[in-house]
């Protein structure tokens, strides 16, 4: 967005500056990330913006890998490259 605002007949423009609220993995029956069972589920949210927040989480865990070219932007399930303890599957409303 900012490569955008940056050209010389942009309409876009600085309103405010916002904040981002920690993400974290919550679990009634494991401690630490390392004592999830292989194949054990986990659960995302169906949002675009913490869906993809929360895939980059994972695999910062070690509970996923992404593919190479899965930036921010095109993290998505549909990117993961392996989960070995770990499958990921979208919240419902």
């Amino acid at each position: 967005m900012s490569a955008e605002a940056a050209t010389p007949h942009s309409r876009l423009c600085f309103v405010r500056s916002g904040s981002t609220e920690p993400l974290r993995l919550y679990s009634k029956k494991y401690k630490r990330v390392s004592d999830f069972p292989v194949g054990s589920t986990t659960a995302i949210p169906n949002d675009p913006t913490n869906e993809r927040r929360a895939l980059i989480l994972l695999q910062a865990k070690g509970l996923i890998t992404l593919k190479p070219d899965a930036g921010f932007e095109a993290s998505t399930p549909c990117r993961i490259r392996s989960s070995p303890k770990a499958e990921s599957r979208p919240t419902r409303k």
